[in-house]
């Protein structure tokens, strides 16, 4: 069995509010847990990192669940991914590069 406590605290509104607040951020800051390579789409990055820093990751990936397969609305059956419309981080980078002038 857990140990678990709960207490109740009275407080007045003024106090509850200010603890509600302090975890809000002023306006025009941002989270920084998005960007960089904390970033949910930075995977490649921090297996880079890894690989960089000689960080052996951890090989259990039971957590993971695999993605289902795309079906088709009509028959069912399994489809496959031919193309995509939205560019690669790599792609991106190389039209701003050649937008500027940099040769890649």
């Amino acid at each position: 069995m857990s140990s678990i406590t709960c207490s109740t605290t009275i407080s007045s509104g003024a106090t509850f509010l200010w603890l509600i607040l302090q975890h809000v951020l002023p306006k025009g800051f941002r989270r920084a847990r998005n960007f960089g390579f904390l970033h949910p789409n930075s995977k490649r990055l921090i297996a880079l990192l890894q690989v960089v820093l000689k960080v052996m990751p951890s090989t259990d990936l039971t957590w993971m669940k695999p993605r289902p397969p795309f079906l088709c609305a009509c028959c069912g059956a399994p489809m496959q991914v031919v193309r995509r419309r939205i560019p690669s981080a790599r792609d991106r980078w190389r039209a701003a590069s050649s937008a500027e002038g940099v040769s890649v």
